[in-house]
């Protein structure tokens, strides 16, 4: 009787395994979807941020008011939209969703660009502290 409930324990154990395994794969499966969500979000605001730069940009000083006014306000709207983006990422890693060592070396120079080109932004009382945080948790590592 004991052999017998041995092996039936040992096999309900190896089935706990085989779920633990099949969980964590799914897990790793879900984490990637959201970060290649998060990449794409980030390079779609990023070419709409410059798009609407090109766009200021090409009107020139004897644009009507209307139209110089009307691209400010597009161009404004998407920098917000793109540092937006990548304040969810910094989210995500600040409160580890996505792994923090494997995102650093693929993202601490857009990071850095982002805070050192729009220093105003990122002052005190910034919408976006999730990426001044990890902006200032990697300048120093």
């Amino acid at each position: 009787l004991a052999i017998c409930t041995l092996g039936v324990a040992a096999k309900q154990l190896s089935g706990l395994v085989q779920q633990v395994r099949a969980g964590a794969e799914a897990n790793g499966i879900s984490r990637l979807t959201a970060l290649l969500g998060l990449e794409d979000a980030i390079a779609s605001r990023r070419r709409d941020y410059s798009e609407a730069g090109i766009a200021v940009t090409a009107l020139g000083d004897d644009a009507p008011e209307v139209e110089s006014k009307a691209a400010d306000l597009r161009y404004g709207e998407a920098k917000q939209m793109y540092l937006n983006a990548l304040d969810r990422l910094c989210w995500c890693i600040l409160n580890g969703k996505l792994d923090e060592g494997e995102l650093r070396s693929e993202y601490r120079e857009v990071i850095r660009l982002a805070v050192e080109d729009h220093e105003s932004d990122f002052g005190t009382g910034t919408k976006h502290r999730s990426v001044k945080k990890v902006y200032l948790r990697w300048a120093d590592t």
